[in-house]
């Protein structure tokens, strides 16, 4: 197969944004940065995607590098779209695959026999060998492949080749991240190379040779609501609108049932038993089912969304995106995206430096049971705890102000499922 021209991965881009039904302003807007890039390209007399120049060409569009454009903050926020767009067309370009979630699990490790056979090699030991969540396998996947393809763009070509220069290189490429990821990140490399070492895939065990950082840490006080201010976020939801009935749907099943946010986006409508008035949830990070009440307040209010709000589309999932390609909204971040907005939009404002996140509204339900002497074991079955240790966050937390439930389902709603 000839590598195709940017002007062909561009149409055949649009061509297929308009057969999934995007928004005609998006196809707009994508075609615009398209023709601008390609023109970019001519200018330099290149007629195919180079990665190197899109990223030149970031540069010089917005004045920023690339590493910059990383950080949320209004200033970067009115370049996402560009990036978008720009490795939808170096994803297209590469593989020939349409990638619409611009996932970054999409980056495959670059062609090399040596660390693609490795590579391989590592990913089944952890498949098939190690008892991971799918989750977790995504997450030290996606550090390998990170680090695979530095050591081939430096032309690293074998593990004998790996010395304390390239490791300090690797992990520059993560340092700016918070310092919970980079310890994730710095025991997925020491176990990368840990079994590369049992393997005998290396004369020397080169975990040695991973630089040691020094992440701050400490046991936090989880961030949780007061009953009035748990309401107030409710109640400030408009619901006359499809988002609205989503979103007030997801915070309800959130606040009352305390579901993690990466369960909220894997519900599917199968889940619920009507008849039965429960709920079955697969949790991701503990593999382990439970089964919960469907309360009347969550029963009416996924039935609004379900009739009124929810797009026609065939995807089993439960909580939909708005716009075109109608699909589930497939991740943590999703949820985490919907929270904040309302959040903000209630007026909830949360500390200086203060991280909070749809897990609050969980250590709000927690924090609940246990003011009403609920026994932690109890706790830990409904949140769907892995240990006890995980409970026990909440006995450091003040109870004052949590003596009413958030929301009482018998008292919203009047009507029988």
């Amino acid at each position: 197969m000839n590598e195709l021209s940017l002007q062909e991965c561009a149409d055949s881009i649009l061509d297929i944004m308009c057969v999934q039904n995007y928004s005609s302003s998006t196809i707009k807007y994508y075609k615009s940065v398209y023709q601008r890039f390609i023109d970019y390209c001519h200018s330099i007399n290149l007629e195919t995607f180079d990665e190197m120049t899109a990223i030149e060409y970031v540069n010089k569009i917005t004045g920023k590098e690339l590493t910059d454009l990383v950080k949320r903050d209004e200033e970067t926020e009115k370049y996402k779209v560009l990036l978008r767009a720009l490795r939808l067309l170096g994803d297209y370009a590469r593989t020939g695959i349409f990638s619409s979630r611009f996932s970054k699990y999409h980056a495959p490790v670059e062609e090399h026999l040596y660390w693609n056979d490795i590579y391989n090699k590592f990913m089944n030991y952890l498949r098939y060998d190690c008892d991971y969540s799918e989750q977790t396998l995504r997450h030290k996947e996606l550090t390998i492949r990170l680090m695979m393809n530095i050591l081939i763009q430096q032309n690293v070509n074998s593990l004998q080749e790996v010395d304390s220069h390239v490791m300090e290189m690797i992990v520059s490429q993560f340092i700016h991240e918070a310092p919970k990821s980079i310890t994730h990140r710095i025991g997925e490399m020491k176990q990368f190379f840990q079994y590369c070492f049992n393997n005998s895939f290396s004369k020397l065990n080169l975990v040695y040779l991973i630089p040691s950082i020094t992440t701050p840490h400490e046991t936090k006080i989880p961030v949780s609501w007061t009953a009035e201010e748990t309401k107030q976020l409710l109640e400030s939801i408009d619901r006359s609108s499809p988002s609205g009935k989503r979103d007030y749907a997801i915070l309800l099943i959130a606040s009352t049932l305390g579901l993690r946010a990466i369960d909220l986006a894997n519900l599917e409508l199968s889940d619920f038993d009507w008849e039965r008035k429960i709920i079955t949830v697969r949790q991701k990070k503990t593999r382990n089912t439970i089964t919960l009440p469907l309360l009347n307040d969550i029963g009416w209010a996924v039935i609004d969304y379900i009739k009124n709000g929810r797009p026609q589309t065939d995807d089993p999932k439960l909580f939909i995106r708005l716009i075109a390609p109608y699909s589930g909204l497939g991740t943590s971040g999703s949820i985490e995206r919907i929270f904040t907005d309302r959040m903000h939009d209630a007026g909830l404002r949360v500390k200086r430096g203060e991280r909070c996140g749809i897990h609050s509204l969980r250590h709000t339900l927690g924090s609940l049971m246990l003011e009403k002497e609920t026994p932690l074991p109890v706790i830990s079955q409904i949140l769907g705890h892995r240990s006890i240790q995980s409970t026990e966050t909440y006995l450091r937390i003040n109870m004052s102000g949590l003596a009413e439930c958030p929301i009482d389902p018998e008292k919203v709603f009047d009507h029988e499922i």
